[in-house]
């Protein structure tokens, strides 16, 4: 039962992957997952610096550097500097960006209605032994991340 429980929730992650990687090249056809997720991080962060981006994206600031790079180069961030800090560079969304982050919006919308719709046919008693395989498999998951960041 518990090999069929892995091969079952390996079959979720890699078919959620196949379907989120199907959905961004339908709705974002000439940006990368990441660089989707960086103009959404630009919009809600109140200060989007590289730091605050590789924080929030869980990335290298190096990394994300590639990625504002690659943004600016497409026409959809603009990079600027406050008077008062020369040093420090933040970004911008342009017309383009903005509506990179508006098509994402509605893209989670969407998948969260569908997922929604679909999670309410399940019984409530099934949907209270599935949360917590997931509140106990995420309490496994933080212990072993854990582990590797000592």
């Amino acid at each position: 039962m518990i090999h069929r429980l892995l091969e079952v929730r390996g079959e979720f992650y890699e078919k959620n992957d196949l379907y989120f990687s199907l959905e961004s090249e339908k709705s974002f056809k000439n940006l990368k997952l990441n660089e989707v997720h960086c103009i959404y991080f630009i919009k809600i962060l109140e200060k989007p610096n590289v730091t605050n981006l590789a924080l929030e994206m869980k990335m290298t600031t190096s990394g994300v550097t590639k990625v504002t790079s690659r943004l600016a180069k497409k026409g959809y961030l603009k990079k600027y500097k406050l008077p008062e800090n020369k040093k420090e560079v933040l970004f911008s969304l342009t017309e383009e960006g903005e509506e990179i982050y508006s098509i994402h919006k509605k893209v989670h919308e969407e998948g969260y209605k569908k997922n929604y719709d679909f999670i309410k046919r399940i019984p409530e008693d099934e949907l209270k032994i599935i949360i917590n395989f997931f509140e106990e498999n995420n309490k496994f998951l933080d212990e072993e991340i854990q582990k590797m960041s000592r």
